[in-house]
């Protein structure tokens, strides 16, 4: 009887053991995450993360930069809860899975005229991509692998703190420090159109005001009407001989609607001749 007992003891002890063991290897399991991160040419760095999670249990996880765009899904697509403050995210997941962490930060990237530095610290174990036709340049510790995939230079990381110097291929870095998103450009390019645009209505505007008498005084108005009875043209001599003005006020009158646009002034055998535009 005795001996029955004790191997119903010693059952329940290594039954207790064993489930001990898993639990402790599901925990750890949960909290080791794969990082990759692809350094972009544009000066970005895109991370991914993979991290198991289990249902109703919140984790808290420290992202290598101040995140762009972050997305947090399971893996048909479907969003996961989660509260961000600062570099810091708390993911409340609602199922036991696996789940992607994927978002963008420009804050590891330093640059100068020549390279370009990435500079993090990771908990757990990193694969960089450098950008297409990238030049590896200095790395503060040794990797645990180099190798080429699919034409990127790629690092293999142990976790702690990492500083990796590149240099882009020649004609492919923006200068240093200088990101433009792309609708920037398309607002630079409409407001222009707009300006154009505008100062075109203006002066078509004005033009016709002053065409149609507005800003005239009688002076102008005068030899307009007289240019338009001669078929548009006429010499400054018979203007001043037929409306009987002084060959000054003459000038004056005449550059002015020169000025505004309203006529044209030509030399024609040592006389001017003014034609309306």
């Amino acid at each position: 009887m005795k001996t029955a007992y004790a191997q119903f003891i010693l059952g329940i002890i290594l039954v207790s053991a064993v489930v001990s063991s898993t639990m402790v290897v599901v925990a750890v399991g949960e909290q080791q995450p794969v990082t990759s991160i692809y350094l972009q040419a544009d000066g970005y760095a895109n991370v991914v993360e993979y991290l198991n999670v289990s249902s109703f249990i919140p984790v808290n996880v420290t992202l290598l930069g101040v995140p762009q765009g972050l997305t947090i899904t399971y893996p048909n697509g479907g969003p996961v809860l989660y509260n961000l403050s600062a570099d810091t995210v708390q993911i409340l997941p609602s199922a036991n899975s696996t789940i992607e962490i994927n978002y963008f930060t420009i804050s590891i990237i330093l640059k100068n005229d020549v390279s370009w530095t990435a500079n993090f610290t990771s908990a757990s174990p990193v694969i960089l991509y450098l950008p297409q036709e990238a030049t590896l340049l200095y790395v503060n510790r040794q990797p645990t692998n180099i190798s080429n995939q699919n034409g990127l230079l790629t690092l293999a990381l142990p976790a702690g703190g990492w500083t990796v110097g590149y240099m882009l291929a020649a004609g492919k870095a923006p200068p240093p420090g200088y990101q433009i998103a792309e609708w920037v450009y398309w607002l630079i390019i409409v407001a222009a159109v707009a300006v154009v645009a505008l100062l075109v209505i203006f002066l078509r505007r004005r033009h016709k005001a002053v065409r149609g008498g507005v800003g005239l005084n009688v002076a102008d108005s005068q030899v307009l009407d007289y240019l338009k009875k001669r078929g548009g043209s006429a010499l400054e001599s018979e203007i001043r001989r037929d409306l009987i003005i002084p060959k000054t006020s003459e000038w004056r009158t005449i550059k002015r609607l020169e000025r505004n646009g309203l006529v044209r002034v030509e030399k024609t055998n040592k006389e001017n001749r003014v034609t309306l535009i």
